[in-house]
């Protein structure tokens, strides 16, 4: 938002603002941060993003330092849940608000780049800042030869956390977990729980069954045998074998498992640090367990996150700003602190080497894991493929739709999507 050029449009502008704030509304029950410009030495960078609650946490502490480093900047931290955060954002960006900083996983860049609600930073910080980074990590914000975000950590996957009380070894397989559903099955304690409606969830399923949302070429291919399976599967754990309460969602499964209600829950990085100050010593971490039907591993998927820059931003003032904040959060203070807290890798290569990184047991988990998963697809179409898989997977395991028919529409709804995204 650019300066006010006069007293009389500075009342009119903090009006319009103020009552944009009143009326508007986000995931997280707060009100949308309007985006706000230099006002005479001061810089607001207004920040929307979808931390876990311990993170968002770990982040606010660190931004403290930031400001008192940085007096003339202060950053306005706004929550939304995963899924409101990029449709808000575009709501946002295309009536020329918004905040100018976006936080979320690296899957976000395809649709966000393609219709150019962010802008690319390659020349907004210049070759030298980028040559801190891993040059794998730096992959996974690029699209072609353009980088459209700053990677903070490098992981975001998946894995098996167990309770030591409830469970006398790490399982290995689903068939272990089934094993442990004949001894927890009194409707009070479960043997797993898992987000079981969320498809960032579903895929490592669909992995162990040697499935892809793409093939070579790029095209969407999600009616295939393996999703057919993988959906029968999961479907089959919560029916058939019982592993798994009716109903659940992460904050239900989260909650289970830390009052000692659940043997195992699915769950990732970003959660191992707050899970291990609830459960102490009694809590195990392992690998997504393999699938038996093929002896596979789960697969999950794994990326990064960071920080992106809304096109709306055209204040000199607001740039240097954000090339602050950039610099801040990619130092090694913040990198260390940042990925413990998140249990992920760090994006710098400085602060890869540090010795509380390289000994610290979660982000070696976290390591770990990425061996036995998959790089998450960053094409812009991958949104239409989250879009269309979320209600077929809730059909399914609502007991309300077949595999074999989730499929199909899935297939039909994914592609339509994608041609959607493609027209805009």
């Amino acid at each position: 938002m650019s300066k006010s050029k006069t007293k009389a449009l500075a009342g009119i502008v903090a009006l319009i603002l103020a009552l944009t704030t009143l009326l508007s509304g986000c995931g997280s029950g707060k009100a949308p941060t309007p985006t706000s410009a230099a006002s005479g030495s001061q810089v607001t960078l207004n920040l929307w993003e979808q931390m876990e609650q311990p993170v968002g946490k770990a982040f606010d502490a660190q931004m403290k330092i930031f400001e008192q480093e940085n007096p003339g900047i202060k950053v306005n931290r706004v929550h939304y849940q995963t899924e409101d955060l990029r449709s808000q954002f575009q709501t946002a960006v295309l009536s020329g608000k918004g905040p100018e900083l976006i936080y979320g996983p690296n899957d976000n860049m395809g649709p966000l780049s393609l219709g150019k609600l962010i802008i690319p930073l390659n020349q907004f910080m210049g070759q030298d800042f980028w040559k801190k980074f891993d040059p794998g990590i730096l992959d996974t914000v690029k699209i072609g030869n353009d980088i459209w975000a700053v990677p903070i950590v490098n992981g975001n996957n998946l894995s098996l956390l167990y309770n030591k009380k409830l469970v006398s070894k790490a399982p290995q397989s689903f068939n272990d977990i089934i094993a442990l559903a004949k001894k927890y099955n009194d409707g009070k304690t479960y043997a797993m729980v898992t987000n079981e409606n969320e498809p960032y969830w579903f895929v490592p399923f669909l992995g162990a069954f040697g499935g892809k949302v793409f093939d070579s070429s790029g095209k969407i291919t999600v009616d295939t045998p393996a999703m057919v399976s993988a959906f029968k599967y999961l479907h089959d754990l919560k029916y058939v074998y019982k592993v798994m309460p009716k109903q659940e969602s992460q904050q239900v499964a989260e909650g289970l498992f830390k009052e000692g209600k659940a043997a195992t829950l699915i769950d990732g990085a970003w959660c191992f640090s707050d899970m291990h100050k609830t459960l102490g010593e009694n809590l195990g971490i392992t690998l997504f367990p393999k699938v038996d039907d093929t002896g596979n591993y789960g697969s999950p998927y794994y990326g990064s996150t960071g920080f992106s820059v809304s096109a709306n931003v055209k204040d000199p003032k607001v740039k240097d700003a954000i090339k602050k904040f950039f610099e801040f959060v990619t130092s090694k203070g913040f990198q260390v602190n940042f990925a413990q807290q998140m249990g992920q890798m760090p994006s710098t290569t400085e602060a890869l080497k540090d010795s509380s990184i390289t000994s610290d047991p979660f982000i070696k988990m976290s390591i770990e894991q990425m061996k036995h998963g998959t790089p998450m697809p960053i094409r812009a179409e991958m949104r239409a493929v989250w879009d269309a898989m979320r209600p077929e997977l809730e059909a399914v395991m609502a007991n309300q739709k077949t595999p074999g028919q989730a499929a199909k529409d899935m297939q039909t709804k994914a592609e339509q999507l994608a041609k959607d995204l493609t027209k805009k």
